[in-house]
């Protein structure tokens, strides 16, 4: 898996990843939220930076398509 989701997931977390007997790591609910916005905010900013601006309606578009409020 990519180290980029990695930290995202540690930072979703808290700093404290939960993995199981296999080393899979696992997020609760909240922490999942937590990690799907840092998913879309890392997401429209590298775009921002390397494609083109995302405007806001879109941002918030991908925020709603997530089920998750900004």
């Amino acid at each position: 898996m990519n180290e980029r989701i990695r930290e995202l997931a540690f930072k979703a977390a808290g700093g404290m990843l939960s993995f199981d007997a296999e080393g899979d790591w696992h997020l609760s609910e909240s922490e999942a939220e937590r990690f799907a916005k840092l998913v879309i905010n890392e997401t429209t900013n590298w775009i921002n930076e390397n494609v083109g601006y995302v405007d806001l309606v879109a941002r918030a578009d991908l925020f709603e398509h997530f089920g998750v409020e900004e």
